[in-house]
């Protein structure tokens, strides 16, 4: 794979930043050329009596965490002090420690997708509402302003590692 094979044009305007009321979603109906976008209480409707709507009700939250210029994102907590992460640790040994905000040290314990990491403390909600950002695509960073770095960049650092 080369980085150009994931450079393609896409109409900013067509990317939601934020939400839009009321809310659409994406309908094809069988044996339609093109799809068509329907509000929440005409995708009801539409629905067969006896089927089952699945509704993802996740969310993003705050889990991108910053030691100078390195990105950690925390993905899952093993016990109280462990964390599964992923950052970019091909120039790190198992063993290096890293300081975050508020005085948090983060040792690496294992490399590999994800690594594995030790905190010198316990970190909870609080700790994230406090330092870190949300992990949002590139795109969608510089269309709200809060990343300036080109997107190409993004691709480089990210397929680095591969």
């Amino acid at each position: 794979m080369k980085i150009t094979d994931l450079d393609f044009a896409f109409p900013e305007e067509l990317i939601a930043t934020a939400p839009q009321r009321p809310s659409r979603v994406m309908w094809v109906s069988a044996g339609a050329v093109e799809p068509e976008e329907i509000t929440i209480r005409e995708l009801l409707k539409r629905i067969p009596s006896g089927d089952i709507l699945v509704v993802n009700n996740t969310r993003v939250l705050k889990r991108r965490v910053f030691s100078g210029d390195v990105e950690i994102l925390f993905l899952k907590q093993l016990n109280a002090t462990d964390w599964e992460v992923l950052f970019p640790s091909k120039k790190f040994k198992v063993g290096a420690t890293l300081e975050l905000p508020l005085g948090v040290q983060m040792t690496l314990l294992e490399k590999g997708r994800p690594q594995k990491v030790a905190l010198n403390q316990e970190v909870g909600e609080d700790y994230f509402q406090k330092v870190a950002e949300l992990p949002l695509p590139p795109y969608i960073q510089v269309m709200c302003g809060l990343w300036e770095r080109p997107r190409q960049d993004h691709w480089k650092v990210l397929l680095r590692d591969f």
